[in-house]
């Protein structure tokens, strides 16, 4: 896929019908969303937003051997078929954007691919062509929300579904989690962005130019997994085609967080938003396994990617 073949036509109310479409399915008890509290937790220069959300443990999660995440099981697959009542929009010829059934803002989308592609794959031009488009779309026909789109790349990511999926939802607002999530501390388009302060644990972030475009994002996201890749060499751990990571993009910046566990075997499970500070539990309990799983929250983001001094 090029730049020239990222153009999608997609519905002006978008936005407006998947706010009422979630509220519907809410109502209906089709869809698991309610209230959540954020607790705000600081060491250091490390801080925290625990977001408490009981519909969570509702929400399926896939053992890191399950059949499913190497093969398409149509009928254990929530993403081979989807509840119409679900279904979005078509995002070009290869992707379906569909409401989240348990998430914690509202609304969530996850944009599937309508072929089965394992979640350990890369995200490719189509993935990124698809949640780009989406997410300029969003931005021009509705303006009381910022986005963010992120990818859980394999089991060790904190996936909890096989089926390739990407999800997009509003952007975490400093005003309520209590910081700015440290992707945005990105001041480079050029030169990749990591060690920063207060972030114990691998991380590579490229500021996107202002109006940038999908070429753009391109070029980012090839930069940022050859920095990964660069990055296990030099630490001498296995490289692979498709290292299991966390992938985020908004309008503005693009991050990569390399994974090496995903803190299910812990009962302190996290994806890519955990990893940028934003921890969703569905108890006080794993609260308290974030500080008690390895000795600290600290210890424990270090468990769940790389540890660096930070």
């Amino acid at each position: 896929m090029t730049a020239q073949d990222t153009h999608f036509s997609l519905p002006d109310n978008l936005w407006d019908e998947a706010l009422t479409r979630f509220d519907d399915l809410k109502t209906n008890n089709k869809l698991f969303h309610s209230p959540y509290e954020t607790t705000l937790y600081q060491k250091n220069d490390l801080k925290v937003a625990f977001q408490l959300a009981p519909q969570l443990d509702k929400k399926p999660i896939l053992p890191a051997d399950a059949p499913e995440r190497k093969s398409n099981h149509v009928k254990r697959n929530p993403f081979a078929s989807p509840d119409p009542e679900f279904i979005l929009c078509h995002v070009g010829p290869l992707h379906t954007l569909i409401l989240n059934m348990y998430c914690v803002y509202r609304p969530s989308l996850i944009l599937v691919t309508r072929q089965y592609a394992p979640q350990s794959d890369l995200l490719d031009a189509s993935d990124l062509g698809a949640s780009w488009a989406v997410l300029q779309h969003l931005s021009r026909t509705q303006t009381n929300s910022r986005l963010v789109m992120f990818y859980n790349c394999g089991a060790e990511s904190g996936s909890s579904q096989g089926h390739k999926h990407m999800q997009i939802m509003p952007y975490p607002q400093a005003e309520e989690v209590g910081f700015q999530i440290f992707p945005a501390r990105a001041e480079s388009t050029d030169q990749v962005t990591s060690g920063l302060l207060g972030v114990p644990y691998a991380h590579f972030v490229l500021k996107l130019p202002d109006n940038g475009t999908i070429g753009d994002v391109f070029r980012a996201h090839g930069i940022l997994q050859s920095t990964y890749q660069e990055f296990l060499k030099v630490q001498g751990h296995q490289v692979s085609s498709s290292p299991p990571h966390n992938l985020l993009l908004t309008s503005s910046w693009i991050c990569l967080v390399p994974r090496r566990r995903s803190g299910a075997e812990r009962d302190a499970l996290t994806n890519a938003m955990g990893m940028i500070g934003i921890v969703w539990v569905a108890n006080e309990d794993e609260i308290a396994e974030w500080s008690n799983a390895s000795g600290s929250v600290r210890g424990h983001f270090q468990y769940l990617g790389y540890p660096i001094s930070g």
